[in-house]
């Protein structure tokens, strides 16, 4: 825009933590500080939270009671079939997927040898702006194909209401191993309506990731991402 060019040195550290606490319970937390914020962009459909100087992204409760079924109660951020960190436009875009999103979460990890289920309930984190505190409940189910964890294939979907949004979101996904390289993939379709001063507007988005790697080393895996969004 022919302005100055504006800089920021933006530094953060994080501490994470788990612990067995035995009898089947562990705690676990990621404690987060920085000295700029960096929330997701303002859109009028799904607003950034207000962020913090010190900021704690994970705190959950856990208790396995068997060797495949386990509970948590906290907060952390909501699931995705990738679950990837540097999932950075797409996940933001699609699903309050940030630093500072960390709803309020019950859930439960039901699994066998080739299929895993994920089942939650979620309320808001505390931080979100007026009118977009969002309670809900979703699930996560995948199988792995083939065996071996190199063919999985899975869905996640949501259902959230506030006073102001509203949005429906179904994932198919799959991660697939071949040999030394690899494919994440994922397409989701989100319903939202957002309710405005004397209306309510409703909108479809669609979102797809597509991440292919290869396992060069242990410690070295280069790969290559393509994203798109619509809305």
């Amino acid at each position: 825009t022919g302005g100055p060019i504006l800089g920021v040195f933006r530094s953060r550290f994080m501490y994470r933590n788990a612990t067995e606490l035995g009898g089947g319970f562990r705690f676990s937390a990621v404690v987060m500080g920085e000295n700029t914020a960096a929330p997701r962009p303002n859109l009028a459909y799904d607003p950034p939270v207000k962020a913090t100087t010190v900021y704690v992204p994970q705190a959950m409760i856990s208790y396995r009671p068997t060797q495949t079924l386990e509970f948590s109660v906290g907060r952390d951020q909501l699931p995705t079939g990738l679950n990837l960190p540097d999932l950075g436009t797409y996940m933001r875009a699609r699903d309050q997927y940030g630093y500072y999103d960390a709803p309020t979460q019950v859930k439960a990890f039901i699994w066998g040898k080739r299929y895993h289920l994920n089942p939650y309930l979620f309320g808001p984190g505390g931080n979100e702006r007026s009118g977009f505190h969002e309670h809900g409940g979703g699930g996560l189910a995948e199988v792995d194909v083939l065996g071996h964890s190199r063919t999985v294939v899975g869905v996640n979907a949501l259902h959230g209401t506030s006073t102001r949004l509203d949005r429906t979101m179904v994932g198919p996904y799959a991660r697939l191993g071949f040999g030394k390289w690899g494919i994440f993939l994922e397409h989701d379709v989100t319903d939202r309506t957002l309710r405005q001063t004397n209306s309510a507007v409703s909108f479809r988005q669609q979102a797809t990731y597509a991440q292919v790697f290869i396992a060069v080393r242990e410690w070295l895996v280069p790969s290559v991402c393509f994203e798109r969004l619509t809305v």
